[in-house]
């Protein structure tokens, strides 16, 4: 099962619950991008395919993946694997639920502080290469 999206939610123990009755063995791997790569990629997909999704909502959903996936290895003693991502070609790897720090990068008030932050540097960046192509 491949999920991109919100952790937290009963949604997901269902569908845990269904891949579990059909003898599934089960691994959650989260792609673990930094908030600047994040940012980054939800913009370009905005302006590539007109979705995107607002720092708000992304400050919530980054803020409570390491909640979420503690509580799915507690329910389903789930093996977790982690994609730490500094660019979308660099990835270091890690195997384990002693690792779930990794994903905590701060509170939802945090998280969408730097979103801001980046959110504000991106699109001046992209401001300025396209007045250079003028």
């Amino acid at each position: 099962m491949i999920f991109e999206g919100d952790v937290t939610g009963n949604h997901m123990i269902d569908k845990i619950n269904l891949l579990k009755e059909n003898g599934k063995e089960l691994l959650l791997i989260v792609i673990n991008p930094t908030l600047e790569l994040a940012q980054r990629n939800v913009i370009e997909r905005f302006y590539t395919i007109g979705r995107g999704a607002t720092p708000e909502l992304m400050a919530r959903i980054i803020s409570r993946i390491p909640e979420g996936v503690k509580r799915l290895h507690d329910m389903f003693d789930i093996e977790l694997g982690i994609f730490n991502k500094t660019s979308n070609h660099d990835v270091t790897y890690s195997i384990g639920i002693e690792h779930i720090d990794e994903l905590n990068h701060g509170t939802e008030e945090q998280v969408l502080e730097e979103l801001l932050m980046y959110r504000d540097e991106i699109l001046s960046e992209l401001r300025g290469n396209n007045e250079r192509r003028k």
